[in-house]
């Protein structure tokens, strides 16, 4: 579960006005289908993930502005993916969208500097807006140390 830091791509990050690069992770194949529609429908250039060992590979081929994921997911859960973007220290926006609301797991996700969370309660129109408002964040002061 420790994969090695593997070397990034060099990619140019996307420039100002191009599509938002986003990585959704999702273990449910109904509600992956659905957001991943509504975001491509919202102008978002989506990849997806159905746990954080394939969202892990995909986060180290290519820069993305915008990481949403799950917290419990087989193979590699959202927490466990999310503590190696941070030791990754590339800078990209986090957010968690997950009905995993409880005291202990949100201590962890502030300790590791998650943008933003939504509970996944929470209908199609308030992640669009959470999303929108999370690319007005600088990345860059994101990467707290770990």
């Amino acid at each position: 579960m420790n994969p090695s830091m593997p070397t990034f791509s060099t990619s140019p990050l996307p420039s100002e006005g191009s599509a938002t690069r986003v990585l959704y992770l999702e273990d449910h194949a109904p509600l992956r289908s659905l957001i991943v529609d509504c975001m491509r429908k919202a102008g978002y250039d989506v990849e997806c993930a159905e746990d954080g060992a394939e969202g892990w590979r995909k986060f180290c081929a290519v820069p993305f502005d915008l990481v949403v994921t799950d917290l419990h997911m087989p193979n590699l859960d959202g927490l466990g993916f999310i503590k190696l973007v941070r030791e990754s220290k590339r800078p990209v926006r986090i957010m968690v969208y997950s009905s995993d609301m409880s005291e202990p797991m949100l201590t962890n996700l502030h300790k590791l500097g998650v943008t933003a969370l939504v509970p996944k309660q929470a209908n199609w129109e308030i992640l669009r807006k959470m999303m929108a408002g999370m690319m007005r964040i600088n990345p860059q002061g994101l990467v707290p140390p770990i």
